[in-house]
């Protein structure tokens, strides 16, 4: 029988409706993986256990429950020294993340950023439209991939699924996306060719699939980034 195992981190996904977050944090120079961040604060905290070996594989293959317990008393005893009580009961997902989303740690993400930030600054920030972005498009991704999931798993021809696909993926970008309408038909259709069965993987699939991956990453920073600074615009009169 095979042992119980918990896993404390959501693993990353490649579709790129909202990229990893790694990706950002590999970009600025942080630790890709959430194991570094909690060895360090076990560190600052003076907690020996577990070592980073552990804590790499309770993030990435899943630990025993006892240690995950460990795990989850050491963080709660970091938040409690920092102050950071409340902002962990903020970012704890009160709903079921989608497998294959990855919104859900942008937003933990972003608030851990913003409480780090208005620890050390006179005047608290505040990042309305920054979240409500996030908060939209994770809700819209976990829709659509819940939509792939589900036209995957239904009782019909092919065709019909991968219409059903194409048609999710279509809407979905008209309603969150930027992008034009030739772009989102062209991206929905090489997303639907590429579930195809046995549809060869030639270089203009390919091609329009990279191109997919590239407009979908430029649009959801480009959003991101507009929103911020709107944010950051009352600033300018202090």
């Amino acid at each position: 029988m095979a042992k119980e195992k918990v896993r404390i981190d959501i693993p990353d996904s490649p579709f790129p409706f909202i990229p990893p977050v790694s990706e950002l944090m590999s970009w600025l120079g942080a630790p890709k993986g959430l194991h570094t961040p909690l060895y360090w604060m076990q560190e600052e905290q003076g907690l020996g256990k577990p070592d980073l070996k552990t804590l790499r594989k309770a993030c990435q293959d899943g630990v025993t429950p006892r240690i995950a317990e460990m795990i989850k008393a050491n963080i709660h005893e970091a938040a409690r020294a920092k102050g950071f009580t409340d902002l962990l009961e903020e970012v704890v997902p009160t709903e079921p993340v989608v497998n294959g989303t990855n919104g859900a740690k942008w937003l933990q993400e972003a608030k851990s950023f913003l409480a780090g930030i208005n620890t050390h600054q006179p005047m608290k920030l505040d990042l309305p439209l920054t979240f409500a972005f996030l908060e939209q498009r994770s809700a819209a991704e976990s829709q659509l991939v819940l939509a792939f999931h589900n036209a995957g798993n239904i009782d019909a021809p092919t065709e019909k699924k991968l219409s059903l696909i194409r048609t999710a993926f279509c809407e979905t970008c008209r309603h969150h996306t930027l992008l034009t309408s030739q772009e989102t038909q062209a991206y929905g259709s090489a997303i639907a060719d590429t579930n195809r069965p046995g549809h060869p993987r030639t270089l203009e699939l390919v091609a329009d699939a990279l191109k997919c991956t590239f407009s979908l990453r430029v649009d959801f920073y480009h959003q991101l980034l507009a929103c911020f600074m709107a944010d950051m615009l009352p600033l300018r009169k202090y």
